[in-house]
């Protein structure tokens, strides 16, 4: 079984489920890659050193 199948199982198993997940990406993986976005953007317009 791949591994977007198992995901999808996991997903639509339970309301429970989907809740932990939409956390996952709102307080993991969005803020992560949000910073390192700006931090590059930082980089590359704004500090030249």
């Amino acid at each position: 079984m791949s591994l977007w199948k198992k995901f999808k199982e996991f997903y639509n198993a339970s309301a429970e489920n989907r809740i932990g997940f939409y956390n996952f990406l709102a307080f993991l993986v969005i803020p992560i890659l949000g910073m390192t976005i700006l931090y590059v953007l930082v980089r590359i317009f704004w500090i030249k050193a």
